[in-house]
């Protein structure tokens, strides 16, 4: 199991540090948080049982562990637009920001994204900015497919007519 799990770490640590960096919204604590959250997972494989995949047990983990670093440093979760801001300055690693042509726009989505209703922001977030299957989100947010499937699309749904009111 354990060489599952390194395999796993290899593919999935770029997806664990967008959603490190997204939470706490330091590139040196966002490396922080996926080292720490690679130890746990190392620690931990004997506690997986299986009901979900390893690439969203390794989210959850990260997930808790960039939570885990927000409350030792007393700190609030950095907005879409704050991480989005940064990572155009060009102090990130994320090629989807710097390909961007149209900053403004970008920046304005990651704003309407932050306003989504509570129930689809994340799943939204999880599945277009951090890449995971709809199955993988199912698992991560433990629901349906089908509810999944549903907030993304109301998400969007809702996005589109705000960039159309914008544009």
């Amino acid at each position: 199991m354990k060489s599952q799990l390194a395999l796993e770490l290899q593919r999935q640590r770029s997806r664990m540090y967008r959603v490190a960096l997204r939470i706490v919204g330091c590139r040196e604590q966002a490396q922080e948080v996926v080292q720490i959250a690679s130890l746990k997972s190392w620690q931990q494989i004997d506690r997986f049982e299986g009901r979900s995949s390893l690439a969203s047990w390794l989210f959850r983990i990260t997930w808790n562990a960039a939570h885990d670093q927000l409350r030792q440093t007393r700190r609030a979760p950095m907005s879409l637009s704050q991480t989005a801001e940064r990572a155009l300055e060009g102090n990130s690693t994320d090629t989807r920001c710097r390909d961007l042509e149209d900053r403004e726009l970008y920046l304005l989505a990651m704003e309407y994204i932050e306003k989504l209703p509570d129930d689809c922001r994340e799943t939204f977030i999880l599945s277009q900015l951090d890449g995971y299957s709809y199955q993988q989100i199912a698992e991560i947010q433990q629901m349906p497919p089908g509810t999944v499937a549903s907030r993304i699309h109301r998400a969007k749904q809702i996005l589109r007519q705000q960039l159309q009111r914008h544009c």
